[in-house]
């Protein structure tokens, strides 16, 4: 049985009416789709990132004028562009198979079907009975349009999990960035292909002997064999590896429709130096390379934003994805929704996968510099009401303090850039955010420590009230200690005319 992602349909949907169904890619252009309809939202996401991919394979717009032809596209024009990319995606039957070793892998390791999945147990783990914050044997096998799904997660996403076993092209818990700019489903995908060639066939990974890494790690302390990694081209000749990158070694074990287990060889592909058009970059401070950003937080709020979502300025080191960049040139004057989203780990460990969907909206260069310097303002401030309670209660409270700050006020940040977009005074804002974060630092004060005044020893009263009190007072305009939070949130320029 040959069971192929192009030809068969596989992938779950909803509709706008709540109707669910399963498509075949080209059909996602149907105007009642609203989404893709996993079980998982990892898996959602991935699946976003493999329509984006693939219509990037078959259809690779070179300019702003055939990406905009792109948005016009006749359903059976789809379906041909992406039907001649049929034999590279089978999943099973014979040859070459869908992002699987070229090799049968006969003498590697059999895994369960689970450990597909970046939150189960890992080998050693399971050996070690330590599967305490990850799971194992939930799935004792998968259906193949869920293997599918999971395997191109697998190698997208795949984290450092032993000698040998390669991280994916953005390193292990790469942060994801999609523009949504509208309830049409195609229009959404469309938007967020970058510029650059349609695709070969020989140019997906699967459909050639891998470039193992064996002999690099072999030769310790010596340079990178050849073959041993690749370097792909960034920019308008991008190659669709960035989006189909194979660094695991993998094939997939399926009898009577299901993937039971599979068998992995160590030492894939390593990929170096390759930037991902769906993900923000930063440089790093030792090689001045371009890496891409992970998710190593808990939460994806407004603090994330810069270099992110909006421009960070020049020589912060902080550089948005390919799409955002295009943004502006595709939808001129256009707010739109924004995804973003991916898996926070600790250290190899997949903690939680955690997304948010802010709103971009349409604000000129200047406006930019203002909502950063609200976002730093928002820093300092989160800072030092953390460290008013600390001292105060002689309790360290951690992040939860600063957290606490952002959750608070990020209604109110959405609702100040929405007032700029609309023509909103920088001034006028800016004294609107110093006015909101001086009510929410002094509220969380508050409820922390006052119910603590009646159960502590008198000597923590004093420390208490002055520790409000000097919080209070960076937040005066007419005291010298809010002058660093003016500046940022311009309160002392001239109003232009």
């Amino acid at each position: 049985m040959i069971f192929n992602l192009i030809l068969d349909p596989w992938i779950p949907v909803v509709t706008l009416d709540g109707s669910r169904r399963v498509i075949r890619p080209h059909e996602m252009i149907s105007a009642d789709i609203r989404a893709v309809d996993w079980h998982r939202e990892d898996l959602n996401i991935a699946c976003l990132e493999f329509l984006v991919g693939l219509s990037f394979a078959a259809l690779a717009p070179e300019d702003l004028e055939e990406w905009e032809d792109g948005l016009e596209i006749e359903p059976e024009e789809l379906k041909q562009a992406f039907a001649r990319l049929a034999p590279a995606f089978n999943l099973t039957g014979e040859g070459p198979l869908f992002c699987q070793d070229h090799s049968v892998l006969t003498g590697a390791n059999e895994l369960p079907a689970d450990a597909l999945f970046l939150d189960s147990a890992g080998e050693k783990t399971i050996r070690d009975n330590k599967d305490l914050m990850v799971w194992r044997s939930r799935y004792d096998g998968l259906a193949l349009p869920e293997a599918a799904m999971a395997l191109f997660a697998f190698q997208t996403y795949a984290t450092s999990a032993g000698v040998g076993k390669r991280v994916g092209l953005r390193g292990g818990g790469p942060m994801v960035t999609l523009v949504i700019p509208g309830q049409n489903f195609w229009e959404m995908v469309w938007a967020n292909v970058p510029y650059g060639r349609p695709a070969r066939i020989e140019d997906f990974p699967w459909m050639r002997e891998t470039i193992s890494s064996a002999k690099q790690a072999a030769a310790k302390g010596a340079k990178p064999a050849a073959g041993a990694s690749v370097t792909l081209p960034i920019g308008p000749e991008m190659m669709v590896e960035t989006f189909f990158s194979m660094p695991r070694r993998v094939r997939l074990n399926c009898q009577e429709g299901r993937m039971i287990s599979f068998r992995e060889q160590t030492y894939g592909t390593n990929y170096v130096g390759c930037l991902h058009p769906l993900t923000p970059n930063y440089t790093d401070k030792k090689t001045k390379d371009l890496i891409p950003r992970k998710v190593n937080v808990t939460r994806l709020g407004y603090e994330n934003w810069i270099g992110t979502i909006i421009p960070a300025e020049d020589g912060v080191g902080r550089e948005r994805a390919a799409n955002f960049r295009s943004f502006q040139e595709r939808f001129p004057g256009q707010s739109v929704s924004v995804l973003i989203a991916g898996w926070n780990m600790n250290k190899a460990t997949a903690a939680n996968f955690i997304s948010s969907q802010p709103i971009l909206h349409d604000l000129s260069d200047r406006d930019q510099v203002l909502v950063r310097g609200m976002i730093k303002a928002a820093d300092i401030v989160s800072g030092h009401t953390y460290r008013a309670i600390k001292d105060a209660m002689e309790i360290p409270f951690g992040m939860r303090v600063q957290t606490e700050f952002y959750i608070r006020t990020e209604a109110a940040m959405d609702r100040l850039c929405a007032g700029l977009a609309k023509g909103s005074s920088r001034q006028t804002t800016g004294a609107a955010w110093l006015e909101e974060m001086c009510r929410v630092a002094l509220s969380i004060f508050d409820e922390i420590t006052l119910p603590c005044m009646t159960q502590r020893d008198l000597e923590i009263i004093p420390k208490i009230v002055k520790g409000r009190q000097a919080l209070a007072m960076r937040f005066n305009p007419k005291t010298r200690s809010s002058a660093p939070l003016r500046v940022l949130l311009e309160m002392d320029e001239e109003v232009e005319a």
